[in-house]
């Protein structure tokens, strides 16, 4: 597993407390785009537990938009809001992606002045 690879029982002060900033940004970026139906702002209609379906801010709209004839403008401006859905959850996944890479950069880099060190 990457995170034992890691090494991550040496870290410092300094780097926990980056880690664990990884670790929280990671998870406000992913967990309003891939668990709730209105994303980071909206509100998520009463007892709409935690994503019963993959994906709810697309799945919704998704299940919305196969009920509607393609020719429609209901179809077309429900498509657009489903790609603008998309587009979110696209954001949203590249953002954590871009905190995860840094925080692999953040331990690997601890494992290597690790090393360093131990050699010395």
């Amino acid at each position: 597993m990457l995170i034992n690879s890691l090494n991550i029982e040496n870290l410092d002060g300094f780097e926990i407390k980056k880690t664990n900033q990884k670790f929280r940004r990671i998870l406000s970026e992913l967990s309003p785009v891939m668990r709730t139906f209105h994303g980071r702002y909206g509100q998520d209609p009463c007892c709409s537990v935690l994503a019963e379906k993959p994906i709810p801010m697309i799945y919704e709209i998704m299940e919305e938009l196969i009920n509607l004839e393609e020719d429609s403008i209901d179809y077309k401006l429900k498509y657009t809001e489903c790609l603008r859905r998309i587009n979110i959850v696209n954001d949203g996944i590249e953002n954590a992606f871009e905190d995860i890479s840094s925080l692999i950069y953040i331990l690997r880099n601890n494992k290597i002045r690790r090393k360093n060190y131990e050699k010395n």
